[in-house]
């Protein structure tokens, strides 16, 4: 459902991050998100939020509905894989862009208070037709995430980052979606796979009934 709230920031803090490798370009308006509706063809006015690549500067817009915000944001090397992110907070207000880990104090921004508000599908990687700026991205995204009312703290941006070809899930598990136990039963055995793939052992621990503090165990 691309109206659901998580996905429409309206007055609230976000974040977004992806990995991206493009080719070279001077194209305007190469979308990795679009989720807008357009308000006014002229002078041109937009609801809602994207992201996009113009030449090889990322550039992130919010639309208030009767106001616009157009953040330039840091240039990507082009034919190379790049991590990066974006945060926008309004108390206090404040938007930071980061590159392959490391913030980028030159495109620090303040983003103007409003309701980027849009009904509009969610678009990966094409611009809405509807609005009527933006082309298709030539190039790939992997691992797109979008945070609602969450900023991404910079030691999380730098660990998402340094994750690199691990990925941000280190730990698969796989348990059963249901188990039987029979009424007379004080027991059953419940079988279930995990999958480490981190560079360092990591200890488990599975309850029905909570987890106790302990040793790899954090409980919140």
């Amino acid at each position: 459902n691309s109206n659901q709230v998580n996905l429409n920031v309206s007055g609230q803090p976000f974040s977004m991050d992806a990995w991206i490798r493009v080719p070279a370009s001077g194209g305007i308006g190469r979308m990795l998100v679009d989720k807008r509706t357009l308000v006014s063809g002229s002078p041109f006015q937009t609801s809602g939020y994207a992201l996009y690549l113009n030449g090889m500067q990322l550039v992130l817009e919010l639309g208030w509905g009767t106001s616009m915000q157009v953040i330039p944001g840091p240039i990507v090397p082009a034919n190379t894989w790049t991590h990066f992110a974006v945060t926008v907070s309004h108390a206090p207000a404040a938007g930071t862009w980061y590159l392959n880990g490391a913030p980028q104090a030159a495109y620090a921004f303040a983003p103007t208070l409003g309701f980027a508000y849009s009904t509009a599908p969610f678009f990966v990687g094409r611009a809405n037709s509807a609005v009527g700026f933006g082309e298709p991205l030539l190039g790939c995204i992997d691992e797109l995430e979008f945070f609602y009312n969450h900023v991404l703290p910079a030691a999380k941006v730098a660990e998402i980052y340094n994750a690199g070809l691990a990925g941000k899930c280190p730990d698969v598990v796989k348990l059963p979606a249901v188990t039987s136990i029979c009424k007379n039963d004080s027991t059953v055995t419940v079988c279930f796979s995990i999958c480490n793939t981190a560079a360092i052992p990591q200890s488990y621990h599975w309850s029905l009934a909570g987890l106790p503090v302990g040793p790899g165990c954090t409980v919140a």
